[in-house]
Protein backbone atom coordinates (compact mmCIF):
# COMPACT_ATOMS: atom_id res chain seq x y z
CA UNK A 1 0.00 0.00 0.00
CA UNK A 2 2.85 2.40 0.83
CA UNK A 3 4.57 1.64 -2.49
CA UNK A 4 1.46 2.32 -4.57
CA UNK A 5 0.84 5.45 -2.49
CA UNK A 6 4.29 6.83 -3.26
CA UNK A 7 4.33 5.91 -6.96
CA UNK A 8 0.70 6.50 -7.76
CA UNK A 9 -0.21 9.48 -5.60
CA UNK A 10 2.97 10.92 -4.03
CA UNK A 11 1.44 10.10 -0.64
CA UNK A 12 2.80 7.98 2.19
CA UNK A 13 -0.16 6.06 3.58
CA UNK A 14 2.03 4.92 6.49
CA UNK A 15 0.80 1.33 6.50
CA UNK A 16 4.24 -0.11 7.36
CA UNK A 17 4.59 2.10 10.42
CA UNK A 18 0.95 1.78 11.45
CA UNK A 19 -0.72 -1.63 11.36
CA UNK A 20 -4.01 0.03 12.26
CA UNK A 21 -4.03 2.21 9.12
CA UNK A 22 -7.66 2.21 7.95
CA UNK A 23 -6.94 1.97 4.23
CA UNK A 24 -4.35 -0.77 4.68
CA UNK A 25 -6.66 -2.81 6.91
CA UNK A 26 -9.58 -2.36 4.50
CA UNK A 27 -7.62 -3.78 1.57
CA UNK A 28 -5.96 -6.58 3.54
CA UNK A 29 -7.03 -9.99 2.11
CA UNK A 30 -9.65 -8.18 0.02
CA UNK A 31 -9.65 -10.50 -2.99
CA UNK A 32 -9.75 -13.66 -0.89
CA UNK A 33 -12.54 -12.28 1.31
CA UNK A 34 -14.70 -11.31 -1.65
CA UNK A 35 -13.96 -13.98 -4.25
CA UNK A 36 -12.41 -16.94 -2.40
CA UNK A 37 -14.00 -20.27 -1.37
CA UNK A 38 -17.54 -19.70 -2.61
CA UNK A 39 -20.45 -21.85 -1.47
CA UNK A 40 -22.58 -23.79 -3.98
CA UNK A 41 -25.31 -21.19 -3.59
CA UNK A 42 -22.91 -18.32 -4.33
CA UNK A 43 -21.52 -20.13 -7.38
CA UNK A 44 -25.06 -20.64 -8.67
CA UNK A 45 -25.95 -16.99 -8.07
CA UNK A 46 -22.81 -15.87 -9.88
CA UNK A 47 -23.87 -17.98 -12.86
CA UNK A 48 -27.27 -16.29 -13.15
CA UNK A 49 -25.99 -12.74 -12.64
CA UNK A 50 -25.81 -12.17 -16.39
CA UNK A 51 -29.58 -12.64 -16.66
CA UNK A 52 -30.45 -10.10 -13.95
CA UNK A 53 -31.08 -6.48 -15.05
CA UNK A 54 -28.33 -4.08 -13.94
CA UNK A 55 -30.69 -1.92 -11.88
CA UNK A 56 -31.73 -4.91 -9.81
CA UNK A 57 -28.08 -5.83 -9.30
CA UNK A 58 -27.31 -2.27 -8.17
CA UNK A 59 -30.16 -2.47 -5.67
CA UNK A 60 -28.93 -5.81 -4.35
CA UNK A 61 -25.39 -4.46 -4.01
CA UNK A 62 -26.69 -1.56 -1.90
CA UNK A 63 -29.04 -3.64 0.28
CA UNK A 64 -27.54 -7.11 0.54
CA UNK A 65 -26.26 -8.29 3.94
CA UNK A 66 -24.03 -10.94 2.36
CA UNK A 67 -20.64 -10.61 4.12
CA UNK A 68 -18.78 -10.47 0.80
CA UNK A 69 -20.93 -7.66 -0.54
CA UNK A 70 -20.86 -5.82 2.79
CA UNK A 71 -17.04 -6.05 2.71
CA UNK A 72 -17.03 -4.69 -0.84
CA UNK A 73 -19.26 -1.77 0.12
CA UNK A 74 -17.16 -0.86 3.15
CA UNK A 75 -13.91 -0.84 1.17
CA UNK A 76 -15.53 1.12 -1.65
CA UNK A 77 -16.88 3.74 0.74
CA UNK A 78 -13.52 4.24 2.46
CA UNK A 79 -11.57 4.35 -0.82
CA UNK A 80 -14.02 6.87 -2.26
CA UNK A 81 -13.64 9.10 0.78
CA UNK A 82 -9.83 9.02 0.55
CA UNK A 83 -9.93 9.53 -3.22
CA UNK A 84 -12.29 12.51 -3.03
CA UNK A 85 -10.01 14.27 -0.55
CA UNK A 86 -6.97 13.49 -2.69
CA UNK A 87 -8.57 14.87 -5.86
CA UNK A 88 -9.29 18.11 -4.02
CA UNK A 89 -5.74 18.38 -2.63
CA UNK A 90 -4.09 17.58 -5.98
CA UNK A 91 -6.19 20.18 -7.79
CA UNK A 92 -5.31 22.87 -5.22
CA UNK A 93 -1.58 22.11 -5.48
CA UNK A 94 -1.67 22.19 -9.28
CA UNK A 95 -3.54 25.51 -9.29
CA UNK A 96 -0.62 26.91 -7.26
CA UNK A 97 1.74 25.87 -10.06
CA UNK A 98 3.19 23.00 -8.04
CA UNK A 99 2.72 19.26 -8.17
CA UNK A 100 4.85 16.16 -8.63
CA UNK A 101 5.19 13.51 -11.32
CA UNK A 102 3.16 10.79 -9.66
CA UNK A 103 0.51 9.04 -11.75
CA UNK A 104 -2.50 10.69 -10.13
CA UNK A 105 -1.06 14.23 -10.28
CA UNK A 106 -0.43 13.78 -14.00
CA UNK A 107 -3.98 12.47 -14.46
CA UNK A 108 -5.53 15.42 -12.59
CA UNK A 109 -3.32 17.90 -14.47
CA UNK A 110 -4.23 16.40 -17.85
CA UNK A 111 -7.89 16.57 -16.90
CA UNK A 112 -7.56 20.24 -15.92
CA UNK A 113 -5.92 21.02 -19.28
CA UNK A 114 -8.44 19.06 -21.33
CA UNK A 115 -11.32 20.50 -23.31
CA UNK A 116 -14.51 20.65 -21.26
CA UNK A 117 -16.27 17.98 -23.33
CA UNK A 118 -13.44 15.49 -22.79
CA UNK A 119 -12.95 16.11 -19.07
CA UNK A 120 -13.41 13.32 -16.58
CA UNK A 121 -16.00 13.96 -13.91
CA UNK A 122 -15.01 13.90 -10.25
CA UNK A 123 -16.60 10.46 -9.93
CA UNK A 124 -14.54 9.20 -12.87
CA UNK A 125 -11.34 10.57 -11.33
CA UNK A 126 -12.22 8.86 -8.07
CA UNK A 127 -12.90 5.65 -9.98
CA UNK A 128 -9.45 5.91 -11.57
CA UNK A 129 -7.81 6.25 -8.18
CA UNK A 130 -9.70 3.29 -6.76
CA UNK A 131 -8.64 1.24 -9.77
CA UNK A 132 -4.97 2.19 -9.28
CA UNK A 133 -5.09 1.22 -5.60
CA UNK A 134 -6.99 -2.00 -6.26
CA UNK A 135 -4.68 -2.93 -9.13
CA UNK A 136 -1.49 -2.08 -7.28
CA UNK A 137 -2.13 -3.12 -3.71
CA UNK A 138 -0.82 -6.56 -2.78
CA UNK A 139 -0.95 -7.83 -6.38
CA UNK A 140 2.77 -7.63 -7.10
CA UNK A 141 3.91 -9.04 -3.77
CA UNK A 142 1.33 -11.84 -3.88
CA UNK A 143 2.27 -12.78 -7.45
CA UNK A 144 5.98 -12.81 -6.60
CA UNK A 145 5.29 -15.00 -3.54
CA UNK A 146 3.40 -17.58 -5.60
CA UNK A 147 6.06 -17.33 -8.31
CA UNK A 148 8.82 -18.17 -5.82
CA UNK A 149 6.78 -21.12 -4.57
CA UNK A 150 6.32 -22.53 -8.08
CA UNK A 151 10.00 -22.04 -8.89
CA UNK A 152 10.93 -23.87 -5.66
CA UNK A 153 8.66 -26.72 -6.74
CA UNK A 154 10.33 -26.89 -10.18
CA UNK A 155 14.10 -26.44 -9.67
CA UNK A 156 14.87 -27.33 -13.30
CA UNK A 157 12.78 -24.35 -14.45
CA UNK A 158 14.36 -22.15 -11.78
CA UNK A 159 17.86 -23.06 -12.98
CA UNK A 160 17.05 -22.26 -16.62
CA UNK A 161 15.24 -19.08 -15.58
CA UNK A 162 18.21 -17.94 -13.48
CA UNK A 163 20.71 -18.81 -16.26
CA UNK A 164 18.91 -16.60 -18.80
CA UNK A 165 18.87 -13.68 -16.34
CA UNK A 166 22.58 -14.09 -15.57
CA UNK A 167 23.45 -14.32 -19.27
CA UNK A 168 21.52 -11.13 -20.06
CA UNK A 169 23.08 -9.43 -17.04
CA UNK A 170 26.56 -10.26 -18.37
CA UNK A 171 25.62 -8.82 -21.77
CA UNK A 172 24.44 -5.60 -20.11
CA UNK A 173 27.70 -5.25 -18.17
CA UNK A 174 29.80 -5.90 -21.27
CA UNK A 175 28.17 -3.01 -23.07
CA UNK A 176 28.83 -0.75 -20.07
CA UNK A 177 25.31 -0.51 -18.66
CA UNK A 178 24.17 -1.36 -15.14
CA UNK A 179 20.39 -1.65 -15.51
CA UNK A 180 18.04 -3.81 -17.57
CA UNK A 181 16.12 -2.02 -20.32
CA UNK A 182 12.77 -2.89 -21.89
CA UNK A 183 14.68 -4.21 -24.91
CA UNK A 184 16.66 -6.54 -22.63
CA UNK A 185 13.46 -7.99 -21.23
CA UNK A 186 12.13 -8.46 -24.78
CA UNK A 187 15.24 -10.53 -25.52
CA UNK A 188 14.55 -12.91 -22.61
CA UNK A 189 11.87 -15.29 -23.98
CA UNK A 190 12.17 -17.91 -21.23
CA UNK A 191 11.89 -15.27 -18.50
CA UNK A 192 8.80 -13.85 -20.20
CA UNK A 193 7.32 -17.36 -20.49
CA UNK A 194 7.89 -18.05 -16.78
CA UNK A 195 6.31 -14.77 -15.75
CA UNK A 196 3.31 -15.23 -18.02
CA UNK A 197 2.77 -18.77 -16.79
CA UNK A 198 2.86 -17.61 -13.16
CA UNK A 199 0.28 -14.94 -13.99
CA UNK A 200 -1.86 -17.56 -15.76
CA UNK A 201 -1.53 -20.25 -13.12
CA UNK A 202 -1.64 -18.06 -10.00
CA UNK A 203 -3.80 -15.05 -10.92
CA UNK A 204 -4.32 -12.55 -8.11
CA UNK A 205 -7.39 -10.91 -9.65
CA UNK A 206 -9.24 -13.93 -10.95
CA UNK A 207 -12.63 -12.24 -11.30
CA UNK A 208 -12.59 -9.02 -13.33
CA UNK A 209 -15.89 -7.82 -14.73
CA UNK A 210 -16.28 -5.26 -17.49
CA UNK A 211 -19.37 -3.91 -19.22
CA UNK A 212 -19.33 -2.28 -22.65
CA UNK A 213 -20.72 1.27 -22.60
CA UNK A 214 -22.45 0.55 -25.91
CA UNK A 215 -22.94 -2.33 -28.33
CA UNK A 216 -19.93 -3.00 -30.54
CA UNK A 217 -20.41 -5.30 -33.52
CA UNK A 218 -17.32 -6.14 -35.54
CA UNK A 219 -17.44 -8.62 -38.42
CA UNK A 220 -13.98 -9.84 -39.43
CA UNK A 221 -12.54 -12.00 -42.19
CA UNK A 222 -12.05 -14.77 -39.63
CA UNK A 223 -15.77 -14.60 -38.81
CA UNK A 224 -16.61 -15.37 -42.44
CA UNK A 225 -13.83 -17.91 -42.86
CA UNK A 226 -15.06 -19.95 -39.90
CA UNK A 227 -18.44 -20.20 -41.65
CA UNK A 228 -17.07 -20.98 -45.08
CA UNK A 229 -17.93 -17.59 -46.56
CA UNK A 230 -16.04 -14.55 -47.78
CA UNK A 231 -15.76 -11.02 -46.42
Amino acid sequence: MDAIGEAGFDVNFGCIDNNENALGRAYSNLLADIFGSRSDREIFFQGVLRYIPSRILEYLMKRSENPRIVRMREVGSLATSVARQMVKEKAEVLLQGKGSRDVFSLLVKANMDTDAKAKLTEEELIGQMRTIIFGGYDTTSTTISWGFLELARHPEIQSRFRAEIRETESTIHRRGDAEFTVADFDDMPYTAAVMEEILRFCPVGYHIYRFASQDDIAVTANHYALRGGHP
